[in-house]
């Protein structure tokens, strides 16, 4: 007769209603619930994303120059480097190849 029973589906979607309301109601509980370490945890996260989000590892506050010199003669290469975090370590490279302090390059850090 084209009449159709919906009264099945309208359960369903009740059914569905009253598990997401459960469902929120146990989140606002699980909330509350935080102790004091996973309070601590979420903000150390908040801080590094920061960090990482807001401030470049390092700044090129000078950079280096070409020099001109005379054959066996020393020519100094200078630049200023702000560094932002303290665990990262400079090196210096010519090329591929990683200088390091010797009888032909002196390296040296100031500040």
């Amino acid at each position: 007769y084209g009449i159709t029973d919906f009264r099945g589906l309208l359960q369903a979607i009740e059914q569905l209603k009253a598990s997401k309301e459960d469902e929120t109601h146990r989140m606002e509980l699980e909330e509350h619930e935080r102790g004091p370490e996973e309070e601590e945890f979420n903000e150390l996260i908040q801080y590094i994303q920061q960090r990482i989000e807001k401030v470049e590892p390092i700044e090129l506050i000078k950079d280096i120059e070409d020099q001109i010199v005379r054959t066996e003669m020393d020519a100094v290469f200078e630049c200023v480097i702000k560094i932002n975090y303290p665990e990262i370590k400079l090196s210096w490279y010519k090329g591929t190849e990683k200088l390091e302090s010797n009888s032909k390059y002196e390296i040296s850090i100031d500040g």
